[in-house]
C-alpha cells in the first residue's frame, strides 16, 4: 500500500470515528516522536504492525467488535 493510500485510508476511519478515547489514542501515536531523529512511533512500526493497528481502528467502530472494561480485566486475569 503507498503512503498516499495509508493517508486516505486513515483520513477516511478518523472522519468516521465517534470513539473520542481511540481518536485520542491514534494522536497520541501520531504525535509521539524521537526529537534527536525525528521518527515518529508510527514510522518505527512493521507493515504488519501498522496493518494491524488499522484493522483494530476499523473494527472498533462496530459495536459488536467491542468489549466491555470487566470482560477485558477478566480476560486478562485469567491469562496471567
Amino acid at each position: 500500500m503507498s503512503i498516499n493510500e495509508l493517508k486516505n485510508l486513515i483520513h477516511g476511519l478518523v472522519d468516521k470515528s465517534e470513539n473520542k478515547y481511540l481518536l485520542e489514542a491514534v494522536r497520541s501515536l501520531f504525535s509521539f516522536s524521537d526529537t534527536d531523529t525525528g521518527e515518529t512511533l508510527w514510522q518505527n512500526l512493521t507493515d504488519k504492525q501498522r496493518e494491524l493497528i488499522l484493522k483494530a481502528f476499523e473494527e472498533s467502530e462496530s459495536e459488536d467488535h467491542l468489549l466491555n472494561h470487566s470482560t477485558v480485566i477478566s480476560q486478562i486475569k485469567n491469562e496471567l
